[in-house]
């Protein structure tokens, strides 16, 4: 089964105080045993006080409580891994730009026109980078992670990510059938459209996009992810993954309408109230067109190595 990565919708959550003056240390001994802390992303204020909220999902039949936290927030400004190593480059670069500028003016050699390089990190520098690491982020590898941003104060309750993690050895035949056939749909979707690959991409890996999008060609608005060429050369192919399409964007809703389900309902009914297509369907959407109750985006991106 191919690991894939879904750009989704997330939805809001109001966060109410239990307890305004836990310890964070208190806070987290309680967590390991009980469910996963939900805090908010550091702003870049230092040696600050700040309010740092915090979700807890119980995993048992008593209902998710809201608790706050404080702790004082130790953040660089910029956050480099390896500063040494970043130094030398950078100080190699701009002596080859300086070397480059002298050559022009012929005041000295042409310098070699090999690619500059960072060195490797050595092995104390990896171990620092470690630490540094260690000290700075939380692994959450469990349950269900909401991420907030307060790095404006004025804007509260601003979601940068929602993270749910789902034990395998606990699903269903039913769903694992379900993640098999929309990983196998993903799969088949990569012959006909178009690859987007940037080594600079931070998620890595190749990235693809089905569905529908704006376009930025004269006089035309909107246009699908698609490659024309290997759609000609394979239409029955392709007439058999739009089959697919329909049942591929119902288990994308089943799995994240429980985590966002807010979020995903307005952007149906922003489509709906627009006439928007969702990212399944192969015509435009008009009077005739057969209703669903399952769509909340018009494409949709994954990632796969």
């Amino acid at each position: 089964m191919t690991k894939h990565n879904l750009n989704q919708a997330t939805n809001s959550s109001d966060i109410s105080s239990d307890s305004d003056d836990q310890p964070i240390a208190l806070l987290k001994d309680q967590v390991s045993h009980e469910g996963t802390v939900l805090r908010q992303a550091p702003n870049h204020q230092t040696t600050r006080k700040k309010p740092l909220k915090t979700l807890v999902n119980k995993e048992s039949k008593n209902k998710s409580f809201y608790q706050k936290a404080y702790r004082k927030l130790k953040i660089p400004k910029r956050f480099v891994l390896y500063p040494e190593v970043t130094r030398d480059f950078e100080f190699r670069k701009e002596e080859r730009r300086i070397a480059q500028e002298n050559f022009e003016k012929k005041i000295g050699p042409q310098p070699p026109d090999t690619t500059i390089y960072k060195r490797k990190p050595t092995p104390e520098e990896i171990k620092q980078a470690y630490n540094q690491v260690k000290d700075s982020f939380d692994l959450y590898d469990h349950g269900h992670v909401t991420v907030f941003d307060n790095s404006n104060p004025k804007v509260k309750d601003k979601i940068i990510a929602a993270i749910h993690f789902t034990d395998l050895t606990k699903l269903t035949p039913l769903q694992i059938g379900d993640i098999n056939f929309l990983c196998k749909f993903l799969q088949d979707s990569k012959r006909f459209v178009n690859l987007v690959s940037s080594p600079s991409r931070l998620c890595g890996g190749k990235m693809w996009t089905i569905g529908w999008r704006k376009l930025m060609t004269k006089l035309e608005i909107v246009g699908m992810y698609r490659n024309r060429d290997a759609i000609k050369k394979n239409k029955k192919d392709y007439l058999l993954f739009l089959d697919d399409a329909e049942r591929a964007g119902q288990i994308v809703w089943d799995l994240f309408h429980p985590v966002g389900n807010i979020a995903l309902e307005k952007n149906q009914q922003f489509m709906i109230e627009h006439n928007i297509p969702w990212f399944y369907e192969a015509e435009f959407p008009n009077e005739k067109s057969k209703p669903s109750k399952e769509f909340f985006s018009s494409n949709l991106t994954f990632t796969s190595n």
